[in-house]
């Protein structure tokens, strides 16, 4: 589940379930299959009650996936060469069934502060100038419910 911000991806929670998921994936995968995709995909689903629909398709590692560098035990990153390289894929598995990502953006401050003790895992993408709107980096929480992760994410106030 994705909440937007000023058209970008504020938070996430995971993992979710939905009732038409497994078939859309099945739909996915043939069409992947038929083209011969090779490489890590995201897409972007809105769902709506019944339905899903697809909203975004990206043919990369996406912002939408850094919750794996620590959900699950490889990568996004990872699998995306290891795509490439044509090598059998590993066995996907969570380390943690639920899990709250959430981008740093900039604010046009002279200084980046962030509120409190941080209890998820910070990457920062090493950016030097603190521009309005810029994606700084992100955090990752991990937690014993989607809900306990999201409430400390909120707490830090970003």
């Amino acid at each position: 589940e994705i909440h937007q911000k000023d058209n970008r991806l504020d938070w996430l929670q995971g993992p979710i379930q939905h009732s038409k998921l497994v078939g859309l994936q099945k739909k996915i995968s043939i069409f992947l299959k038929k083209i011969n995709y090779v490489g890590v995909i995201a897409f972007e689903l809105f769902d709506l009650g019944t339905e899903l629909m697809v909203n975004e398709i990206a043919p990369r590692v996406h912002n939408s996936g850094h919750y794996t560098l620590e959900a699950l035990n490889i990568d996004q990153f990872s699998l995306h060469l290891i795509a490439g390289l044509n090598h059998d894929f590993p066995d996907l598995k969570f380390r943690s069934r639920n899990f709250v990502m959430t981008n740093l953006i900039g604010q046009e401050s002279l200084k980046v502060q962030l509120k409190g003790p941080i209890s998820g895992t910070l990457h920062w993408y090493g950016k030097t100038k603190n521009l309005q709107g810029r994606k700084l980096g992100h955090i990752t929480y991990l937690d014993s419910t989607p809900r306990q992760a999201l409430q400390e994410r909120k707490r830090m106030k970003l």
